[in-house]
């Protein structure tokens, strides 16, 4: 790595092949109140409900048109990054630091990510200046079916 370079920072090829992605979002949400008043034990109100959230992502993009990425250090000069004349940095490829990596696109797959959640929720007056709130949430994410093409 070059002096005065984060270590996270190289050279990628910009993407020229790219596929028009598509998404859908289906989205459930609901919930339930109630109010209990008694004098012994004073006011509840009592609330529940959930979410279903499903993101459907469809594309299969290509990282580049030939599905190479080459992840490289860039020339550095004084401390700046040298740049082409399109303002690209110029890589450096050195063996055994550089890699390339074969990105294979499968045209129209979808991905689904499916996000469900529920809570429960008592506000409980117990007396005139005394308010106690009590609830409980839980949220979990989950991959849909396979990405198909």
């Amino acid at each position: 790595m070059a002096v005065g370079v984060p270590a996270s920072l190289h050279y990628a090829r910009r993407s020229s092949a790219r596929s028009t992605p598509s998404s859908a979002i289906t989205a459930f949400t609901g919930s339930l109140s109630y109010t209990l008043s008694t004098r012994s034990t004073g006011t509840h109100d009592l609330k529940g409900g959930g979410e279903y959230y499903r993101a459907t992502r469809t594309g299969g993009n290509s990282q580049s048109a030939t599905n190479y990425v080459f992840q490289s250090d860039y020339l550095v000069a004084g401390g700046k990054p040298v740049v082409d004349a399109k303002g690209v940095p110029v890589p450096v490829f050195t063996p055994g630091v550089s890699r390339v990596q074969n990105w294979i696109p499968t045209k129209g797959a979808n991905v689904n990510i499916n996000t469900s959640s529920l809570f429960v929720q008592d506000r409980w007056v117990v007396a005139p200046r005394l308010t106690s709130t009590l609830a409980r949430g839980s949220k979990w994410c989950a991959p849909g079916p396979p990405a198909t093409s």
